[in-house]
């Protein structure tokens, strides 16, 4: 079965059920490119009194190209025997990735994704489409950059924004008269409490202003850095049009915080994509922030109450198979697979083989 982007949330639960059941998965990947020996870089050591490399050198050249380069495709062979029919019953999956991000999502990860020309040129004269897996490839993020995404977030809510304050000299005697009016329109709000908020624009204060809402970059800045200093009661929001002042509620603060940080939870759940396959396969995975409700959820025909009911059932069936019991992985030449594996969702590879071989042994 062929999986891309659009298939993907149809697909997932029926693929990790068969995972789930599988008593075991064989693995093959295609990459953008794969371990070699890189410009300016000294050949590796040979093992003492042998013309090869060690399985440290391979480690090193695999992890190094692990970093450069990303999977393309994976392809997965769910494996169950059937005793009744004293066969193996094969499910197979044909699963198109992208190492694209979804821009929507505003996690502040950057990648940057290198081509290998002797892997394109073999891919290509394979009938491979490039194109297609980075148009219509399932999306992913690694469990290190879901994390990091996740505290970039909590860290810059959770601390108070150091702003270098702009000092006015008197010859600036346009801003300097700003900020007086400004100043002065917010005592004027704060005694009279007509409205909740207060919003300043570049004619705040003037006998005949303007109509249009409107407020320089320079402006908003004088403005933040007025009420902050000034009135530690008030809180300043920015607007592209203005700058909206109101009172500090630190309940609502907190809401809001709370608000935002589980918004970013919910986008890093919605971009995890292919990783919620590989945390079903790993030994370690974590399927409890996977939403079951995500299975259809994104289509352009919502699934009703009957439906969710069932696949919450199905999903929670899979889920307590695979916390007892973890299908056996088979591959053919599997060291670069799971070096690359490794690195697409998990994150940064240890700096050793021995590192390497116990972090995945705990997988």
């Amino acid at each position: 079965m062929d999986v891309d982007a659009d298939s993907y949330p149809h697909e997932l639960l029926g693929l990790l059920i068969s995972i789930s059941e599988a008593d075991f998965v064989s693995l093959d990947l295609e990459f953008t490119g794969i371990p070699s020996r890189l410009p300016g870089k000294q050949p590796w050591k040979s093992h003492p009194g042998r013309g090869r490399k060690t399985l440290e050198d391979r480690y090193q050249e695999t992890r190094i190209a692990a970093d450069r380069y990303h999977i393309l495709q994976i392809g997965l062979t769910c494996a169950r025997f059937d005793y009744v029919e004293n066969k193996y019953v094969l499910k197979p999956y044909n699963i198109s990735l992208s190492p694209l991000l979804n821009e929507n999502f505003k996690l502040n990860i950057e990648r940057e994704i290198h081509i290998q020309s002797g892997a394109a040129t073999f891919l290509l004269n394979h009938g491979f489409d490039l194109g297609a897996s980075f148009a219509r490839g399932v999306q992913y993020l690694s469990r290190e950059e879901a994390h990091d995404a996740q505290q970039r977030m909590n860290e810059r809510l959770d601390r108070k924004p150091e702003v270098e304050d702009m000092q006015l000299k008197p010859g600036d005697v346009q801003s300097l008269d700003f900020v007086r009016r400004v100043r002065e329109a917010i005592n004027v709000w704060k005694t009279s409490k007509d409205d909740y908020r207060l919003e300043i624009t570049t004619h705040t204060g003037l006998l005949n202003p303007s109509l249009n809402m409107a407020i320089s970059q320079f402006e908003k800045r004088l403005v933040h850095q007025l009420v902050r200093a000034e009135f530690p009661d008030l809180v300043t929001i920015g607007r592209q049009e203005c700058i909206r002042i109101i009172v500090y509620d630190e309940q609502r603060d907190e809401e809001n915080k709370r608000h935002i940080k589980n918004r970013v939870k919910e986008q890093i759940a919605k971009q995890t994509g292919f990783r919620w396959v590989f945390e079903a396969l790993a030994a370690d995975g974590d399927l409890h922030k996977a939403d079951p409700y995500y299975f259809g959820r994104y289509t352009s025909t919502p699934i009703i109450a009957e439906d969710k009911t069932d696949v919450k059932e199905r999903f929670d069936r899979a889920h307590d198979r695979l916390q007892k019991h973890q299908p056996v992985l088979v591959g053919h030449n599997m060291f670069t697979d799971l070096v690359y594996f490794y690195r697409s969702f998990v994150g940064h590879l240890p700096e050793t083989l021995n590192g390497f071989c116990s972090a995945l042994h705990q997988m």
